[in-house]
């Protein structure tokens, strides 16, 4: 699993630093992991087949392909969202949960906005 990460990370074209700072912990986490010094927990597994597209199966086990396919351009938009920008997240799940006249209402105001600003 270690070269397996490694393989991801080079794959990226990524310090290993910068690898780390996606997933929330420092470069030398990454570097133990990478040499086999800390067990790769099953939540930053996870992480890594998230933020990455990777296959779990193959990350843990080196069975299968090693990406998962990206089923669409909206899935792959909505994985980056969930993990990297809260407040559109937030945005989309309040955005949701409005009715429908809401959401008329909604994107009235975002063609005016769009209006006004290529006016602009």
């Amino acid at each position: 699993m270690n070269n397996r990460i490694s393989t991801i990370r080079e794959k990226e074209g990524l310090s290993r630093k910068a690898f780390g700072e996606k997933l929330g912990v420092s470069g030398d986490v990454i570097n133990n992991l990478e040499r086999g010094r800390v067990e790769l927990k099953p939540y930053m597994a996870k992480l890594i087949c998230q933020i990455y597209n990777i296959n779990e199966e193959w990350l843990l086990n080196g069975t299968g392909e090693m990406e998962k396919p990206v089923i669409d351009e909206f899935t792959e938009i909505m994985v980056k969202i969930d993990h990297s920008d809260p407040k559109a997240k937030q945005a989309i799940i309040d955005y949701m949960h409005l009715t429908d006249s809401d959401k008329e209402l909604f994107w009235k105001f975002v063609e005016r906005y769009i209006d006004i600003n290529k006016k602009e």
